[in-house]
């Protein structure tokens, strides 16, 4: 939950899934608009203020919490930041334009890259590389190993929300105008496969697969 709002509140809760009974909650910050990410016995959620958070999973107490860069305007809400975990490695970005990765166990920096524009979509770990999209319209593919840049493919549109992996497709959101447009691209970021428009946009968060 988030407080933007006079009554809202700023939590990640833990909820029984038997009975709706509440285990936890915590308080994060601001809260939270971002998935909720898992690792064995802890859980990581990016607050509105850019702060990534680790909470244990048994009581929800915070174990560490990381910051990444102000946010490039005063305004801006993390909605779409969630992280991305690889092995014993998670990663983060922002407005700031700058993708960090940190030690799942103390929160320690291991790289950070700056890519030029605020990531506007959340982070996803495809074999290699890290993918995601940002502001100005590109979609990125980072060595997750180093943090170095590999190749990276302009839509013409802002991505925004969830990157759905399938296959050797990548499949993203993005604005174009006052229209929300579907495209497919291969995962490698070598070329778009297919774009495809609704007449009034969509009003999905995010692209869901089910069946091919």
């Amino acid at each position: 939950s988030d407080d933007r709002h006079p009554s809202g509140v700023g939590h990640v809760y833990a909820i029984e899934a038997s009975s709706g009974a509440v285990r936890w909650k915590a308080r994060i910050g601001r809260g939270s608009m971002t998935d909720v990410v898992r690792l064995d016995t802890r859980l990581y959620a990016v607050t509105l203020d850019g702060e990534l958070v680790a909470l244990d999973l048994a009581d929800g107490k915070q174990v560490w919490s990381a910051r990444g860069g102000p946010p490039l305007e005063g305004d801006f809400l993390n909605v779409a930041a969630t992280p991305a975990i690889y092995s014993d490695r998670i990663f983060f970005a922002g407005a700031d334009g700058v993708v960090r990765a940190l030690s799942t166990t103390s929160g320690a920096p291991v790289w950070k890259s700056e890519v030029g524009s605020p990531v506007w979509t959340a982070l996803v770990v495809l074999s290699d590389a890290l993918c995601f999209g940002t502001r100005d319209g590109r979609l990125l593919r980072l060595d997750h190993g180093t943090g170095k840049h590999l190749v990276e493919l302009r839509l013409g549109q802002v991505p925004f929300g969830p990157l759905v992996a399938a296959d050797d497709l990548l499949f993203t959101l993005a604005g174009e105008q006052d229209l929300r447009v579907l495209n497919a691209v291969q995962a490698s970021l070598g070329s778009s496969r297919w774009t495809r428009r609704a007449e009034r946009g969509w009003s999905s968060s995010g692209p869901y697969l089910w069946k091919g």
